[in-house]
C-alpha cells in the first residue's frame, strides 16, 4: 500500500514535474475552495435548511481559527531559503498554533453555543482543521524541494475522500455528529498515511519536536496570522450577525448565496498571481510609471470578472443555485447579484493586498482590517436586525469597502504622492 502512495504522490519518475506542479496545483486549490459549499450542499439536501443552517455557521467558525491554526506561516516557510529556522522549530510551532485553534473553537462554544450536539460537531470540526495545519508544514518543505505536486496530490485526496465518506455517512446515519467524526477521523488517516511518504522519500521530516526558536518565529509571523485571522472574521461578520439575530434557516440561505463569492476571487488571482513577479520587479528597478500601468490594467480586469459573474448571477445564477441546493431562491435575486458586486471589491482588496507586499508597505494590510473592524462592531448587529439579509449583505459590502478605502489611499499616496518614487523610465 505504502509503495502505491508513493507512486500515487511522485509519479513513477520524476519527468514532467513542472506540468504535474501547475496542474495538481489548481486543483487542489479548487477542491480547497469548494469544500465548504460541497458540505454545505450535502447537509441542505439531506437535513434541510435548518440543519444546513445549525452546521454552517460551525462549519465557518472552524474555518476562520484555521488561519490561527496554520498561522499564514507557509509562504514564510517555503521562502525560508537559507533554513533560518528548522523543520522541528516549524512543527513545534505549527502543533502550538493548533492547540490554540483549537482552545479558541472551545471557547466560541462556551460563549455563544452551550450545547452538547453543537459542542461534538464543533470539536470534530476543529480536529478536521488541525490537519489543514499540520499537513502545511510538511507541505511546505515539500514545495521548498520542487515536488509541489506531490503535496497538492495529497491535500487533494485528503479533502475528496473524508468529504465523500461524510456524506456517506450523514446520508446513512443522519446525524451530522457521526459525520462530522468520520470527517475529522478519515482526514487525519490520510494526513498520516501522506507524511509516511513524504518521510520515506525526504529522512529528515523524521523529527522529534523543539521548541528552540518557536517563539521568535511565532512573533515574526504574527502580523500576517492576525491579518488572515481578521480577513476572516470580517468576511464572515454577517453571518455571525445573522446568527445572533436571524433563525438558521436565514444563515442557511445566506450561506448559499454566498456561495459564488469565490468564483470572482479565483478568477482574479488566475489573473494577477502570474503578473506579481513582474510587478515586484518593476517596483525594485524603479520602473514605476510600468508598475502603475499593470495595476492598473489588473484592477479594470477583475472589474471586467466581476460585472461579468454578477450579470450571469442576475440572468441565471440565482435558479442554477435553487436547483443544485434544493430552495426556492427567486426572491434573493437581487441580494445574490449585489453580493457578486462586493465580491469584486473584495476581490481587489486581496490584490491591493499584493500590491502592499510589492512596495513593503504591508503593515498597513493589518491597519485596513483593524478600521474594518471597529466599523463592523459599532453597526454589524443594528444593520441586519434592520434589513435583515439584505442588511447582512450590505455589511459584507460595507466592511470590504472600508479595507478597499483603507488600501487605496495607501496605495496613491506610495505610487502618485510627494514622496513617491522617481522612476527610471
Amino acid at each position: 500500500m505504502t509503495g502505491t502512495i508513493d507512486r500515487l504522490l511522485f509519479g513513477k519518475d520524476d519527468a514532467g514535474v513542472q506540468k504535474r506542479v501547475y496542474f495538481w496545483n489548481l486543483c487542489s486549490s479548487l477542491i480547497y475552495a469548494l469544500q465548504s459549499a460541497v458540505l454545505l450542499l450535502i447537509v441542505t439536501r439531506i437535513g434541510g435548511l435548518n440543519e444546513a443552517g445549525f452546521f454552517s455557521i460551525l462549519y465557518v467558525t472552524t474555518q476562520m481559527f484555521a488561519s490561527l491554526g496554520s498561522y499564514s506561516m507557509r509562504n514564510f516557510q517555503v521562502s525560508d531559503a537559507k533554513d533560518e529556522y528548522s523543520f522541528k522549530t516549524y512543527y513545534s510551532s505549527r502543533l502550538l498554533t493548533c492547540l490554540l485553534m483549537l482552545l479558541c473553537c472551545g471557547g466560541y462554544w462556551l460563549l455563544f453555543q452551550r450545547g452538547a450536539r453543537s459542542l461534538a460537531v464543533i470539536a470534530c470540526l476543529s480536529i478536521y482543521r488541525t490537519t489543514d495545519g499540520l499537513e502545511d508544514v510538511y507541505h511546505a518543505e515539500i514545495q521548498k524541494k520542487g515536488r509541489l505536486d506531490a503535496a497538492s496530490i495529497g491535500r487533494c485526496l485528503r479533502i475528496a475522500v473524508s468529504v465523500t465518506l461524510f456524506a456517506v455517512f450523514y446520508a446513512l446515519t443522519r446525524n451530522l455528529v457521526t459525520a462530522s467524526a468520520v470527517l475529522a477521523g478519515v482526514s487525519h488517516l490520510i494526513y498520516v498515511l501522506c507524511n509516511v511518504s513524504f518521510m520515506r522519500r525526504y529522512p529528515y521530516l523524521k523529527t522529534s519536536v523543539s521548541f528552540d526558536k518557536v517563539l521568535p518565529l511565532l512573533v515574526t509571523c504574527f502580523p500576517t496570522c492576525a491579518s488572515a485571522l481578521l480577513y476572516n472574521y470580517l468576511a464572515n461578520a454577517p453571518k455571525y450577525a445573522i446568527e445572533a439575530n436571524l433563525d438558521a434557516e436565514s444563515q442557511a440561505i445566506f450561506n448559499i448565496i454566498f456561495m459564488p463569492i469565490f468564483v470572482i476571487n479565483v478568477l482574479s488571482m488566475f489573473i494577477y498571481n502570474p503578473m506579481v513577479a513582474s510587478m515586484g520587479v518593476s517596483w525594485q528597478e524603479k520602473r514605476i510609471a510600468q508598475l502603475k500601468k499593470q495595476i492598473f490594467t489588473l484592477c479594470v480586469m477583475i472589474l471586467g470578472i466581476t460585472v461579468f459573474v454578477a450579470v450571469c448571477g442576475y440572468l441565471f445564477g440565482y435558479w442554477m443555485l435553487g436547483l443544485v441546493y434544493g430552495v426556492d431562491l427567486a426572491q434573493w435575486r437581487g441580494l445574490l447579484t449585489v453580493l457578486l458586486l462586493f465580491g469584486g471589491i473584495s476581490a481587489l482588496d486581496a490584490f491591493l493586498v499584493v500590491v502592499l507586499t510589492i512596495i513593503r508597505e504591508q503593515k498597513f494590510v493589518l491597519y485596513g482590517y483593524i478600521a474594518a473592524l471597529v466599523f463592523c462592531l459599532l453597526f454589524m448587529n443594528r444593520i441586519v436586525i434592520r434589513y435583515q439579509l439584505f442588511g447582512a449583505g450590505c455589511l459584507y459590502g460595507l466592511l470590504m469597502s472600508v479595507v478597499l478605502i483603507v488600501f487605496s489611499i495607501v496605495v496613491i499616496r506610495k505610487l502618485f504622492g510627494r514622496n513617491a518614487p522617481e522612476s527610471d523610465n
